[in-house]
């Protein structure tokens, strides 16, 4: 979708509508305002160049921001300092591009008489910094800043001194900027002056492009979503528009810029779904969502608009309960129906990995969804929009820690379990599943010489101990089930009989059979338990040997990647699903807790299974 609309010209497919083109009210616009609408629509395509593709780090609070994150490095490893200068000279320079019309003109102040002194003292080695001459940068910076008169430049307390009174500087300066209405204020003021002025482009491109840059910036960081901000000035400043019609530049400017003044509405989010239809038990989902039948939501739909969503299931979300407990980690209300969509969106996605790892298979995001917003006042009635699902949203920080039984370190791990099994290709199926295990496996990195031993260790008894448990369930329901008959029957009368029998009894279930017949059942427990371990331990050598052929060496096609895929989807499956048992019978409250229970489980298997006891090994599985 192109941005780049120039709707002062009466050319402007715009108004391919038109038929009298003379009708088109195009008096209200001037130099400036053409301006700004083009460097307005020029930001918001994130595709269109590299400096709209920054748009985050080019604000003055997002360079800020990036200063503190450098500074913290550069603390930690002192060859990066020429990030810090090259940061501070960028911040510097956005400020100084405001003028007098810089809205925390005090901090920038105090910024201002750091900046350089710091830059001198980060370019100067220990002994220029220990000069006692009144023209060293110390004595300079001790006069100018307060520092203590009593230490040496080339002390690592001098240092510590001056980074901690220019972090404070930059500190006070965001947070002057972020608090209150000050910043956005003089943003929108400085925008409103500069758009309905009399001045000539040239005059205006510098000024006016600093102050968009800042405001969409800003209205980015709490939420407005990018579809919201460019149709902002097109409905607002569009010729044809019978709402504005008369309406001079200053009232159009003044509705426009209304926007970012923030909303009091409050959005219900109708999420259709296409394919299989699904059950979802109703206490594993948050506060706010909730799986509706077709009966349950349609009435809300607009008579004209229930044809198009062919009798589907949705999830409804109430987006401020989501955000009142927090399921969404941006703590704002969404400033309109887009970014409401998006935070909805957000939240369906990370529902149905939950239950892609439960059913094994979900059905898609329906291409349309409805968005309610209801304002304060009771007689008002609710506004009701059809907005196109355009693109997929990747996973944002989301908590899942209300997501019942579900562990908050699973955000990542479960979207990439599902993108590993989902995804076409055999050899994205693999680094995304090692991906996955990676994520889950969040055990400290000191106690194993790699990430690989790491995956191999924790995953693997984990996974080892879910396939063993499945193995003794499908046993004990195949044993009750043959054995309905004689009820007094348990594993023990079972592993004396003649083999002639159990073949005779399980015809039905010839891998049981099997297993009862074998001399060594009574060893079952610990022998299979190991074969298991030794299987998954493989797979997982095996699956990180792939996956590095294919990240650094650029591998495709390798050969059996379709088994390899199809064997660590199990892996995963398997140590996910005892860890979401674990967390629901609350035996766990976070994965290194799963670790350590998974150690003593598997010392419990090998002594049960030492003692010959399969009817206790059967119970541990089974209570």
């Amino acid at each position: 979708m192109r941005l780049d609309k120039n709707i002062w010209s009466g050319s402007c497919s715009e108004y391919s509508g038109v038929a009298d083109k003379s009708k088109l009210d195009l008096a209200h616009f001037n130099s400036a305002t053409k301006v700004m609408v083009s460097a307005w629509l020029e930001l918001l395509q994130d595709h269109r160049a590299p400096i709209t593709r920054q748009l985050h780090e080019l604000s003055v609070v997002d360079l800020a921001d990036e200063l503190l994150r450098a500074m913290d490095l550069w603390t930690r490893e002192p060859q990066t300092s020429y990030r810090v200068v090259n940061l501070i000279e960028r911040l510097k320079a956005a400020i100084e591009g405001w003028g007098t019309g810089f809205p925390a003109r005090v901090e920038a102040g105090r910024f201002a008489a750091a900046c350089d002194l710091f830059i001198e003292f980060l370019s100067t080695s220990n002994k220029e910094r220990d000069n006692k001459d009144p023209s060293g940068i110390w004595p300079r910076s001790c006069a100018a800043l307060g520092f203590p008169a009593h230490l040496n430049g080339g002390n690592p307390k001098a240092q510590e001194v001056f980074a901690l009174h220019f972090e404070a500087c930059v500190v006070s300066l965001r947070a002057a900027l972020e608090g209150g209405q000050a910043y956005l204020t003089a943003l929108l003021d400085g925008l409103h002056s500069e758009a309905s002025g009399s001045g000539t482009a040239a005059q205006s491109t510098q000024k006016i492009g600093l102050l968009v840059r800042e405001l969409l910036a800003f209205a980015l960081r709490r939420g407005f979503s990018r579809e919201h901000l460019a149709e902002l000035p097109i409905k607002s400043l569009r010729a044809d528009n019978p709402r504005l019609s008369g309406k001079a530049l200053s009232e159009r400017l003044n509705n426009m810029l209304g926007a970012f003044r923030g909303s009091k509405q409050r959005y219900e989010v109708f999420v259709a779904l296409e394919g299989p239809v699904i059950d979802i038990d109703g206490e594993i989902l948050p506060d706010g969502i909730a799986l509706e039948a077709w009966t349950d939501w349609s009435s809300a739909l607009p008579a004209t608009e229930q044809q198009r969503f062919e009798e589907r299931q949705a999830f409804r979300l109430d987006v401020a309960r989501l955000l009142e407990q927090d399921f969404v980690a941006e703590a704002f209300q969404p400033p309109d129906v887009f970014a409401a969509r998006d935070i909805a969106l957000t939240s369906v996605r990370r529902c149905l990995d939950v239950v892609f790892l439960l059913k094994g298979s979900v059905p898609r995001v329906f291409p349309h969804m409805l968005i309610v917003a209801t304002s304060g006042d009771a007689a008002a009635k609710p506004y009701k929009r059809i907005l196109e699902v355009r693109r997929e949203f990747a996973p944002g920080q989301i908590s899942l820690k209300y997501l019942r039984s579900v562990p908050a370190e699973w955000v990542d791990a479960l979207h990439w379990f599902r993108e590993g099994v989902e995804d076409p290709s055999d050899e994205v199926g693999i680094v995304n599943l090692w991906t996955s295990l990676e994520l889950l496996s969040r055990r400290s990195k000191r106690d194993y010489p790699s990430d690989a031993e790491r995956v191999q260790e924790t995953i693997g008894r984990l996974a080892t101990i879910e396939i063993l448990d499945s193995e003794m369930r499908y046993l004990d329901a195949a044993v009750r089930t043959v054995s309905s008959a004689v009820p007094q029957r348990n594993w023990t009368e079972w592993l004396v009989a003649a083999e002639a029998d159990l073949e005779a009894e399980f015809t039905d279930f010839p891998h049981v059979g099997g297993i009862l017949a074998s001399p060594a059942t009574k060893n079952y427990g610990t022998e299979r338990y190991r074969e298991i371990a030794q299987s998954v331990r493989w797979i997982l050598v095996w699956g990180y040997g792939c996956r590095n052929d294919i990240v650094h060496e650029g591998r495709r096609q390798l050969p059996g990647a379709d088994i390899l895929r199809d064997a660590l989807a199990a892996v995963a499956r398997a140590a996910l699903t005892l860890t979401l048992r674990l967390e629901s019978r609350n035996y766990a409250s976070c994965l290194r807790d799963c670790f350590f229970w998974a150690e003593n489980e598997s010392k419990t298997i090998e002594e049960l299974s030492a003692l010959g006891d399969l009817d206790g090994l059967s119970r541990r599985f089974n209570q």
